[in-house]
């Protein structure tokens, strides 16, 4: 029977903080939190869990999010620079 191994990052002391403690570790607050939640940025039991009126954050699967936000802001800036650099080159 194959079974499928889950890497966690083990940088943390514990995966799962509620809104409060992980504005408190990454200066996210907790109304950027519900914005990513409510925008579909965020899924949940991915990104954080419900437990009755509590919400839990998944520091391993928002550390993964933000990688991924600042790759695509790279390739972003790469692709506004590669087009500043073509209408240059159509001036001269």
């Amino acid at each position: 029977m194959k079974t499928d191994k889950v890497e966690y990052n083990t940088s943390y002391p514990v995966r799962f903080v509620q809104t409060q403690k992980f504005e408190e570790l990454t200066g996210i607050t907790k109304l950027a939190v519900y914005a990513y939640v409510k925008k579909g940025q965020w899924q949940e039991g991915v990104h954080y869990v419900k437990k009755g009126r509590s919400m839990f954050i998944d520091l391993f699967e928002v550390d993964k999010w933000i990688g991924a936000q600042e790759k695509r802001r790279k390739l972003r800036r790469r692709g506004r620079n590669n087009r500043s650099n073509q209408f240059d080159l159509a001036k001269k």
